[in-house]
């Protein structure tokens, strides 16, 4: 297989990667992505290959991934999968065929939560409309056969896709690990100079970038924003309070990988305005 470079995190984070009609303004135009954030061939094939799946192709573009990979439905009976999985909606085309046997479906899949620490998405039939959901702690119903045979493989290519891309889906939402989202910034660029922050299992992610108003008002819900630099985070941190004085720039204690961070006036709402690289 040719091997090819993925620049997955470069693609999402200057594409308008995380879409919101809430928040429409915030998606940038799609600029050519390479160098940072890379995930190659090799490193997919080696991940699926750890969940039991042989990848067989792959393609990228600015707005999505496609893989085609083999597995089997619990029988040993070989079966091809099809995965397309969109950056701009967190949603995904996914289709199963068979070789030997006549056995195919083709589905839609909507994403809500695809993380550490939980998954689920609804699966659709598009040839009957039948639909089957699938979270950690219910699990998927019995009584969907032809779903239930699709969603095992479907729940291991999303995840695999998504660990080996370094991004993470909540509540429908993509977020992209902010290290890697901040290289390829520096590399590539953005017309943005705020972004959607959250802190997700003790690590920054980012999501998509937002005006300097818009940041305010994300800002001022208790929601944390990153900046480009620390005037922009203090701008931030002062537009949430009117122009009060802000709290910081400080840093939280605790090892490395930690960012520079304001609060708003008297700390709240409580949210950081982070900004910067990672000490």
């Amino acid at each position: 297989m040719k091997k090819i470079a993925i620049g997955v995190v470069a693609a999402l984070l200057l594409s308008g990667f995380a879409y919101s009609p809430a928040f429409a303004e915030t998606s940038s135009a799609p600029v050519e992505a390479s160098g940072s954030g890379m995930v190659d061939e090799e490193k997919l094939e080696s991940a699926f290959n750890d969940a039991g799946l042989t990848l067989e192709d792959v393609d990228a573009s600015l707005t999505k991934i496609s893989v085609e990979t083999t597995s089997d439905l619990g029988s040993g009976e070989p079966v091809t999968a099809l995965t397309t999985l969109s950056f701009e909606d967190s949603s995904a085309l996914f289709s199963l065929g068979s070789i030997d046997t006549d056995y195919n479906a083709n589905y839609s899949i909507q994403i809500q939560e695809l993380n550490d620490e939980a998954t689920s998405f609804t699966m659709t039939d598009l040839a009957t409309g039948e639909t089957e959901s699938y979270a950690d702690d219910v699990g998927y119903a019995a009584f969907v056969p032809v779903l239930v045979l699709g969603i095992p493989i479907a729940l291991e290519i999303l995840k695999t896709l998504l660990v080996a891309s370094a991004v993470v889906i909540v509540a429908g939402v993509t977020w992209i690990a902010a290290t890697n989202a901040i290289d390829a910034l520096n590399k590539k660029g953005s017309s943005y100079q705020h972004f959607r922050a959250m802190i997700l299992n003790g690590k920054l992610v980012l999501a998509n970038g937002m005006s300097l108003s818009a940041a305010i008002t994300w800002g001022r819900g208790g929601k944390d924003t990153w900046s480009r630099s620390e005037a922009g985070a203090l701008a931030v941190a002062k537009g949430i309070k009117n122009g009060l004085a802000v709290v910081g720039p400080e840093r939280d204690s605790g090892g490395r990988g930690k960012f520079a961070h304001f609060h708003p006036s008297n700390r709240t709402p409580a949210m950081h305005a982070f900004f910067g690289l990672p000490n």
